[in-house]
């Protein structure tokens, strides 16, 4: 996870981050916490959706909105 070159975009708005996360964490709810292993920091999760490949089960991803800080 990077920080973003922007503060927001025009489609999540300023202070929102785009998470990629693992989808063996999935279901996320708003308001749940992603923390960064080894980082320390976290994420409070505004909305997630379960993206799936229709070719490899290996590339599917959660893609999170959310704002920093837990």
């Amino acid at each position: 996870m990077a920080r973003p070159e922007v503060d927001g975009d025009a489609e999540t708005g300023p202070g929102v981050w785009v998470l990629a996360v693992d989808p063996s964490w999935w279901p996320f709810a708003a308001r749940d916490v992603v923390v960064e292993q080894g980082g320390g920091r976290s994420w409070t999760v505004v909305k997630a959706k379960l993206l799936r490949s229709d070719f490899d089960a290996a590339v599917d991803y959660v893609r999170v909105e959310a704002s920093l800080g837990g």
